[in-house]
């Protein structure tokens, strides 16, 4: 799954769009493909068949409605999470919510967070060290429909009442946290 913060969000759904003008988003998911391609060689000695999970191709735009009752469903048959980080991704709901689901519904603690400009350099590869993220609550942030924070509230409600693996703390937002990975290329730290 790939979580990200639109970059052209628009209420109209004739004009929103996940990706700058220049595809600065679908660029850096290809350099991501690239780091995975070498890492799991490195590891497990074969390249990986790598599919995504991506809101704005998954879900109709225009009707989104049916399909948020089944995001915990897409989350949990996600072997990954996969978070495009831009300065503002924690303070959004829906950037909230995904990690979220993520935390509570995926069988795999494989968390990867990587900035717009992480690129992959196979002379500076390194697999990262690892960190520990914030689950947040999204209802306590902006989205741009405020509708959505209706739609997403029995979502979250949801995740209060499930039981969560035993090495798993129980989401108390604020608090739990996520396993992750930092990766240091080029003298900038970039999330893994």
């Amino acid at each position: 799954m790939v979580s990200h913060r639109w970059l052209r969000p628009r209420l109209n759904s004739n004009e929103a769009h996940l990706d700058s003008i220049d595809n600065q988003k679908a660029k850096v998911i290809n350099e991501f493909i690239k780091w995975r391609h070498h890492l799991v060689t490195l590891i497990h000695g074969f390249v990986p068949q790598i599919f995504y999970w991506i809101d704005f191709c998954c879900i109709d735009q225009y009707d989104i409605g049916p399909a948020i009752p089944l995001l915990p469903l897409w989350v949990a048959c996600c072997e990954r999470f996969l978070r495009i980080e831009t300065p503002d991704y924690s303070k959004r709901a829906w950037c909230r919510l995904e990690p979220l689901l993520s935390y509570v519904f995926q069988f795999a603690n494989h968390h990867t967070i990587i900035r717009l400009y992480f690129k992959y350099l196979s002379a500076n590869f390194c697999y990262g060290k690892e960190i520990n993220m914030l689950i947040l609550d999204p209802l306590e942030d902006k989205s741009t429909d405020p509708n959505d924070l209706a739609r997403i509230k029995p979502i979250i409600d949801l995740t209060k009442t499930i039981q969560i693996e035993k090495r798993r703390e129980k989401v108390d937002f604020g608090k739990a946290t996520i396993k992750c990975f930092f990766i240091i290329i080029k003298n900038k730290i970039v999330h893994e």
